[in-house]
């Protein structure tokens, strides 16, 4: 019946020839999903505190340190505040009288300044001596010489003293370079024998070889204290200008009754200022010496 099978398909079993069968397309296969592994999601680091830790700065110390120095002399040192005055001493012990010497003294000038009141004898222990002091420079020069009454330092006396008003903090040095420094004795024919135990600054060997000389001996100290007329120097008990283990000792004593003190020493010795002397004020000024701080 001019049916075209091209487009679809018919039923001849049934003998039905004109209703066209469509053929369904084949819906396609669904592909399976590939599944993308999930990325691990990184951390993010916490958020950092916006105020940073603050360093905490040293607190600036108060005080001067007075090194003494020299080239002959051991060292010394002492810690004083602004306005008050430091002493320093350069004492000699030799068992054969001075015969002559020289020396200069110098400091510096922006953290120390020279009493010159209370040190107009810098060598307390010779009448005759020669000193020119150069404030402007920082500066004592001076020397002596005798040989017809020469000076006697048996026993210990002090042979140069220089006083300083502190004005400044932190650290500084006086030092004294002793330049010449000759010993000796007045023979019956009254002549002057005498040997350099210093020259140029250079302390001389072999001294005690020389013919008359070989019982020499000399003792050499420094002293670096602070001075005062009135004031009290806390811890310091035993009056030496410095606080260490002695001052512990002498309060200690003083605790158990084996030692008496004046009514300076007990006003010294009460460092924490509680009107009594105890085991606490001993505490404290251990705690000084070991520098837990710097001034009580």
């Amino acid at each position: 019946n001019s049916v075209s099978s091209a487009v679809g398909a018919y039923n001849m079993s049934s003998g039905d020839i004109t209703s066209l069968i469509v053929p369904t397309t084949a819906s396609q296969a669904t592909q399976p999903t590939t599944a993308r592994p999930t990325q691990p999601t990184t951390a993010k680091p916490t958020t950092q505190p916006t105020t940073q830790p603050t360093t905490a700065k040293p607190t600036e110390s108060k005080n001067l340190n007075v090194t003494a120095t020299s080239n002959y002399f051991p060292s010394a040192n002492v810690k004083a505040t602004k306005g008050k005055t430091v002493c320093v001493e350069y004492v000699l012990d030799s068992s054969m009288d001075v015969v002559n010497a020289e020396w200069a003294l110098t400091y510096d000038k922006t953290k120390l300044e020279l009493d010159t009141v209370r040190s107009k004898d810098y060598m307390p222990n010779i009448p005759n001596e020669v000193t020119n002091v150069k404030k402007a420079d920082g500066k004592v020069l001076s020397n002596f010489t005798d040989i017809s009454n020469l000076a006697d330092f048996k026993g210990g006396k002090v042979f140069v003293r220089a006083y300083f008003k502190v004005i400044s903090t932190g650290e500084t040095t006086v030092d004294l370079n002793l330049k010449t420094l000759c010993v000796g004795f007045i023979d019956n024919d009254l002549k002057v024998n005498f040997v350099a135990v210093v020259r140029n600054s250079e302390v001389q060997s072999g001294v005690t070889s020389v013919a008359g000389y070989e019982k020499l001996a000399i003792n050499k100290n420094t002293k670096a204290y602070l001075y005062s007329d009135d004031d009290v120097m806390l811890g310091d008990v035993t009056g030496d200008g410095k606080i260490d283990v002695n001052d512990v000792t002498a309060i200690q004593l003083y605790i158990a009754q084996n030692q008496s003190f004046t009514d300076k020493q007990k006003e010294a010795a009460d460092v924490n200022k509680d009107g009594k002397i105890s085991v606490l004020d001993v505490t404290r000024v251990q705690q000084y010496i070991a520098r837990y701080f710097d001034e009580f």
